[in-house]
């Protein structure tokens, strides 16, 4: 069938290799802001960036914040990132960390974050609820339920999870 629209799969090659920019990465998740990419490495607590060719890079944070971090996401200009304590917001260009919300005795086990329109969120797959903090102009809100009471949502076996207009979930098995 791929044939006959003339639709031909190459195998996959390496575009960018971050072993130029940086030894001994250890790349857990991908970010792109325009035309950078910025990756993020938990196992040594950094933060990479580079253009979508690969031919510059950097180091763009580096901080002990980062080593114990175990989610993160990327929003303007701004990596916030969990750990046993909180949500913490890097400013990538100042290379300051500062914690924006302490540990909530209301989560169980958080295992995504996202962010839309400034807005934060955190998907507890032991609570089977999505917690929402609204972006306020230098903070966040509390804690609210995104999922309401008498909705059901399964976040047991939850790989990844993201929020635009809708609910997107990734289960471990697809």
């Amino acid at each position: 069938l791929l044939k006959a629209f003339n639709i031909f799969v190459e195998p996959p090659k390496t575009v960018i290799n971050l072993e130029k920019i940086q030894t001994c990465i250890r790349a857990e998740q991908l970010f792109i802001a325009g035309p950078e990419l910025f990756v993020f490495d938990k196992i040594n607590g950094q933060v990479l960036q580079t253009d979508k060719v690969g031919q510059k890079g950097s180091v763009v944070a580096s901080l002990p914040v980062l080593k114990n971090a175990t989610l993160a996401v990327l929003f303007s200009g701004r990596l916030f990132t969990l750990d046993e304590s909180g949500i913490s917001r890097l400013d990538l260009q100042k290379k300051t960390a500062d914690r924006v919300i302490g540990r909530d005795q209301a989560w169980g086990q958080i295992k995504a974050m996202a962010m839309y329109e400034g807005n934060l969120y955190l998907f507890d797959s032991t609570k089977n609820q999505i917690w929402k903090y609204a972006a306020a102009a230098t903070r966040f809100s509390s804690a609210k339920p995104y999922i309401a009471k008498g909705e059901e949502i399964n976040l047991g076996d939850l790989a990844d999870g993201s929020i635009d207009s809708a609910i997107w979930l990734l289960s471990l098995d697809g």
